[in-house]
């Protein structure tokens, strides 16, 4: 199932779910959040179980899953969540920089991480981000990783079954750069509508949930070098 993307025009306010197991947090969370009307906290949770029940029965647009969460961790909530509601964006919230489960949240099927000391205008662009379909992740993080990626002889460089053409490999390149779709259309001089499309192809080819995971994808195959992916679009 293919969920339509999150526009920033849309009228309804995308339903947010926050999963942490401090009170505290869940209550920060929701002021930032509900201050912003493109945004409704439709739920809370406070351990792994409750929020895979609410993200199964309530299917929110977005659910933010803290680290922290036990009984089970976000990771496995976040690989049962894109199976059962492969609509809503996951975001993996970290109290420090943990970096290392960067590669691990990616292949779950979250769309990016935000530390929780993120700033209120910073943690609202990158929810909005999010939900349009962009990867969030800190710019040190997401490009350590992809260096490590590059230099993991040991990882494995299955083919893809459907090989990308030239300028799809040139555009998946721009796309680990953290270039937009109208940043690309620029440079290539081409419709936004058309690298829109290829995107999408890339995607599919690659079966990445989204722009980052088709860049840690492309690392992996060694299709995308290190030197590719320097610039990711991210919140401060």
């Amino acid at each position: 199932m293919t969920a339509r993307t999150w526009q920033p025009t849309d009228s309804t306010p995308a339903s947010v779910l926050i999963a942490d197991a401090q009170m505290l947090v869940r209550e920060g969370l929701r002021t930032v959040i509900e201050a912003d009307a493109a945004f409704h906290v439709a739920a809370e949770a406070s351990d792994g179980r409750h929020a895979l029940e609410l993200i199964t029965r309530l299917h929110p647009r977005l659910a933010i899953l803290s680290m922290d969460l036990d009984a089970p961790p976000a990771l496995e909530v976040t690989r049962h969540a894109r199976q059962v509601a492969p609509e809503t964006t996951i975001v993996l919230l970290t109290r420090v920089d943990e970096s290392r489960f960067i590669l691990d949240g990616f292949r779950a099927g979250a769309t990016g991480f935000i530390r929780s000391d993120v700033g209120r205008t910073d943690l609202l662009a990158a929810l909005r981000r999010a939900l349009a379909g962009e990867s969030v992740v800190d710019l040190a993080s997401a490009t350590n990783l992809l260096k490590r990626l590059a230099a993991e002889s040991e990882l494995p460089a299955h083919g893809v079954p459907d090989p990308l053409t030239p300028r799809e490999l040139e555009i998946l390149r721009l796309v680990a750069r953290g270039q937009t779709n109208r940043e690309i259309a620029e440079r290539l001089i081409v419709a936004v509508g058309t690298i829109k499309v290829h995107v999408e192809h890339i995607l599919a080819k690659l079966g990445a949930a989204d722009r980052t995971q088709a860049a840690v994808r492309g690392v992996e195959l060694g299709i995308v070098h290190a030197d590719d992916a320097v610039r990711p679009r991210t919140p401060h």
